[in-house]
């Protein structure tokens, strides 16, 4: 699998969980109680989520470390070009 769709996933992904857990947020916040209750299986459906969710973490890490290691190559490229620079 390419590693900008892999990047691209990660990111996407990773701000999706935000969202989610902000809505939560701002619902239990506007309750009266200041509380919610998050089911998880009322259609059947925490099986086949459970295994996503499992495939995502996988995607994620992956992603994560690539992200990382694009960053950490730029940071160390732009140390190197930075030294080699002369200055007058």
């Amino acid at each position: 699998m390419n590693r900008e769709i892999i990047k691209i996933f990660t990111v996407m992904w990773l701000f999706g969980m935000y969202i989610t857990l902000m809505l939560t947020f701002v619902a239990a916040y506007q309750s009266p109680d200041k509380a919610v209750m998050v089911t998880i299986n009322q259609a059947g459906e925490a099986e086949v989520e459970f295994f996503m969710l499992l495939g995502a973490l996988f995607l994620a890490t992956m992603g994560t470390m690539y992200i990382i290691t694009d960053i950490k190559r730029d940071f160390v490229e732009g140390v190197v070009s930075g030294l080699g620079r002369e200055t007058t």
